[in-house]
């Protein structure tokens, strides 16, 4: 699209967008990224007005190791596959992009702003609110604002992780009262944080239908498993959490053992049922907790609730 263009008819939405990554590798060096916003209101007419009081939540894998295929004169370098497998929801409305390049202005670009966009969007037909069709889905950062703000880019290389600085999440839509611009919604105050690493865990090691007995007065095995990309052993057993009730392990520790024979060393806890809070007709737990490196982590398994009348 014509950047004199893009910023025709600016809606701001005065929102706070919260990303958070995790750094469980999906694929080598990727990182996966959830993000929601709070909507307190808007400013501006519509189509940021269909926004009003409407969170916005979903998910993306970012690669810090795209490629780089191109450098356009005015210093904007551009990466070929840094923004993957995006999935959101905004005013109700679902929308995804299997792959977007990403746009990284280096200390080059006028305005000192930094951009991350995904363009073209391959999955976004469809997604229209009231005539408005979305077209484009950016994030961008601005360095040195406010003052001392430190620079997230070197060079033209892309940042090993996302800022932590403000930024704003923009939904660039057709504007139909005048073919042919942009209409863009900007939802500001867009923060990183550390979101959980997504593990594998297994309810019971050696059942098939981890059976649950809600009444047992003894105590639920689980195993958080290693994979070759997650070693459980970093997990600190003080901090993991079980059940509806979230519940400390019984015995204030873990053992090591490999429950399923692949060949690495599992990170075994133990549950005592009755402070889990699993009542009959629960189908899965959760549980959460921190590496010793202060990551968090989350992991599920289905149950059987059984001795229920």
């Amino acid at each position: 699209m014509n950047n004199s263009l893009r910023y025709c008819g600016i809606a701001v939405l005065g929102a706070f967008l919260y990303l958070t990554t995790s750094t469980a590798a999906l694929a080598q060096g990727t990182v996966a990224y959830d993000f929601t916003t709070d909507v307190p209101g808007f400013t501006g007419g519509c189509p940021a007005c269909f926004f009003e009081g409407q969170p916005v939540s979903g998910s993306f894998i970012y690669d810090p190791n795209a490629e780089l295929f191109n450098i356009t004169p005015n210093g904007i370098a551009v990466y070929r596959g840094g923004i993957l497998e995006m999935n959101a929801s905004v005013g109700g409305k679902s929308f995804a992009d299997a792959f977007g390049i990403m746009i990284v202005g280096d200390n080059a670009v006028q305005g000192t702003r930094d951009i991350l966009r995904f363009t073209p969007g391959i999955n976004l037909e469809g997604f229209n609110i009231a005539g408005f069709e979305l077209v484009d889905v950016r994030f961008l950062w601005m360095t040195n604002f406010p003052a001392g703000t430190p620079d997230f880019l070197t060079g033209l290389e892309q940042p090993a992780e996302l800022p932590d600085i403000p930024g704003v999440l923009i939904l660039d839509f057709i504007n139909p009262i005048s073919p042919g611009t942009d209409f863009s919604v900007n939802f500001e105050n867009l923060l990183v944080t550390l979101a959980p690493i997504a593990v594998e865990m297994d309810i019971k090691p050696g059942s098939a239908e981890n059976s649950i007995n809600p009444g047992s007065k003894g105590v639920i095995t689980v195993a958080i498993l290693s994979t070759d990309t997650f070693d459980a052993l970093q997990v600190d057993p003080l901090s993991v959490l079980f059940g509806v009730l979230p519940t400390p392990e019984a015995h204030a520790q873990g053992h090591i053992e490999d429950v399923d024979d692949d060949g690495d060393a599992d990170l075994v806890l133990h549950f005592r049922t009755q402070e889990t809070d699993i009542t009959c007709g629960e189908t899965e737990v959760y549980l959460s907790g921190e590496t010793y490196d202060g990551l968090s982590i989350v992991g599920t398994d289905a149950i059987a609730t059984v001795g229920c009348k």
